[in-house]
């Protein structure tokens, strides 16, 4: 398997457990938000759509294609998972492949709401 495949295939079970997360506690405020940055003119907005509907994600997903959310935040991996509070704090950062349902991300996301 190749890098990319790899990562990519980290991205896309990182954002189906968000979706679960999302589901748990948007009653309560929580909100998932996924970037994507790949390069509209090699991956048009349509396919990226298609995705997100296939896999079922109901929150929402930003379109980078400049680059100013990798930029910002200083993405240098992907996978990247943030916890941002109510404040717009960076309360937690994951790189990579991250168990997201964890107990200890699960009480991380508890301590924000």
């Amino acid at each position: 398997m190749t890098v990319w495949k790899k990562k990519s295939a980290e991205c896309v079970q990182n954002m189906v457990l968000l979706e679960k997360i999302h589901e748990k506690y948007k009653a309560r405020g929580f909100t998932s938000i996924a970037l994507n940055a790949d390069n509209l003119d090699y991956v048009p907005s349509g396919r990226i759509i298609d995705f997100v509907k296939d896999k079922g994600i109901t929150y929402p997903v930003l379109l980078d294609d400049q680059n100013q959310g990798i930029e910002r935040y200083k993405v240098i991996n992907i996978p990247i998972t943030f916890l941002i509070d109510r404040s717009g704090i960076i309360s937690y950062i994951a790189y990579g492949k991250e168990d997201l349902m964890s107990p200890e991300n699960l009480a991380r996301i508890e301590k924000l709401l």
